[in-house]
């Protein structure tokens, strides 16, 4: 989906030039969430300033939940995707394998697919961007661009 490009580019500018980068992040999260059409939520996630990762702007409580848990157990699919600077993509989080103790802790939550993101500054990933969605297989690869 184009819109959703577009979205993540004036994102991924807007968080590195806004002075009000709370704001700008989110900002950021509901024109994310309101760009992808059955979405649950979305959010952004940073290193706050006692050096944690931290959901620093989420448009509900159900992606607040789910990158707690991520923290907590130091896995899951937001974090795969800081960390190695790319993007990662969950079809069915149910059928997914690849964070186990994620995956079954989120299992009570209305969530099924989810895209995650890399924010990159100067060559260095500074976060993630994540969307969520009740729904399998939400996201096609036109989103991922």
């Amino acid at each position: 989906m184009e819109e959703l490009t577009v979205v993540f580019a004036r994102l991924k500018g807007l968080l590195l030039t806004e002075l009000k980068a709370g704001q700008a992040v989110e900002d950021l999260a509901e024109a994310v969430k309101k760009s992808v059409p059955g979405s649950l939520g979305a959010g952004v996630s940073l290193i706050d300033d006692q050096g944690r990762r931290r959901s620093t702007g989420y448009t509900d409580d159900v992606v607040a939940a789910a990158d707690a848990l991520q923290y907590e157990l130091g896995q899951g699919p937001c974090l795969t995707a800081w960390a190695a600077e790319s993007t990662v993509q969950i079809d069915d989080v149910q059928q997914d394998d690849r964070w186990p103790l994620w995956s079954e802790a989120v299992a009570g939550l209305p969530l099924r697919s989810t895209l995650s993101t890399a924010l990159i500054h100067d060559g260095k990933s500074i976060g993630a961007l994540k969307v969520y969605s009740p729904l399998p297989s939400a996201f096609s690869t036109q989103h991922r661009k």
